[in-house]
């Protein structure tokens, strides 16, 4: 087993509220339409504490693995960055700054293009199309303030199952 890996993967242990099946700390970025609740700026904090602890296991290590690593590290930290913005503002896309949104569509433009460079790595040639809609989805998200009309889920506040 990878030490980094191991490292990287423990980060969502950084909140106390845990759910099946997924992490509170990037839930908003397949769910954009979900507010993010349920999570404090302290856990964020830790988290990005998690992520170093995870970054510095990695060192420099210039392997596929290590790419990969170093590209989900920048996923999350999107996340982690957006989640504190939602937080100062109701939780929800549109209590986002203008500023901030377009800053972190730009992030997001990065991490698809960075994402399809490693697409070849692990997984079959057809999926890509299908993988790079969930980034173009949510720089659309980003940059308009609201979510994509036929995005693939429809509103629901996952925070309690509720219809938005």
């Amino acid at each position: 087993t990878d030490p980094a890996a191991v490292a990287h993967g423990d980060v969502y242990l950084a909140t106390a509220a845990q759910r099946p099946n997924y992490s509170l700390l990037i839930r908003h970025l397949y769910f954009p339409q979900a507010r993010v609740r349920h999570v404090s700026h302290d856990e964020l904090e830790v988290a990005r504490d998690q992520l170093g602890a995870g970054a510095a296991v990695l060192g420099d290590r210039k392997d596929a693995g290590a790419s990969e690593l170093h590209w989900a590290s920048d996923v999350v930290s999107l996340a982690l960055d957006d989640a504190a913005a939602r937080l100062r503002g109701d939780g929800s896309l549109a209590s986002l700054p203008t500023a901030s949104r377009i800053e972190l569509a730009e992030r997001a433009l990065r991490l698809e293009t960075q994402h399809a460079d490693l697409w070849p790595l692990r997984s079959r040639p057809g999926g890509l199309a299908d993988s790079r809609k969930w980034f173009a989805r949510l720089r659309e998200a980003y940059v308009t303030g609201v979510v994509p009309t036929g995005w693939p889920y429809p509103e629901v506040d996952l925070g309690n199952g509720n219809s938005a």
